[in-house]
């Protein structure tokens, strides 16, 4: 059963090599027209919207307080160290591009489920053992 199954792998990945260099063929052989390639196939052209939020040290504040987080935690939860948190909340940096998509991505979270971030933090955090 299983040489079946590498059989029909070799042999589906060998169509697929087969119809990417179709592709690529014809994808060189109208650029060596100097047509326009909208001519031929179709171009979209899409804008991002990528320049992550800005934070103050006020947001970042409101942020883990909806958490309902020490800054500790809230540091854990992002990825960070508390000093570098600490020095965000306090205005003597500014979170990094990531820290700030991912403060976005929480943040649409929220406002479509409420609670959803002390949920999340209660689930991640475990209770000391005595």
């Amino acid at each position: 059963m299983k040489k079946r199954t590498a059989k029909k792998a070799r042999r589906d990945g060998t169509e697929m090599g087969r119809r990417l260099i179709d592709a690529m063929r014809e994808l060189t052989e109208h650029a060596e027209t100097g047509r326009p390639f909208q001519a031929r196939f179709t171009v979209r052209t899409v804008r991002l919207r990528v320049e992550p939020g800005e934070y103050s040290p006020e947001r970042i504040r409101a942020f883990r307080a909806s958490a309902e987080a020490s800054q500790a935690i809230f540091a854990k939860f992002l990825g960070v160290s508390a000093k570098a948190l600490q020095a965000w909340e306090s205005g003597l940096r500014k979170p990094p591009g990531v820290v700030r998509r991912f403060l976005d991505e929480i943040k649409v979270q929220m406002d479509a489920r409420p609670g959803f971030l002390v949920e999340r933090l209660e689930r991640m955090v475990e209770p000391a053992r005595r």
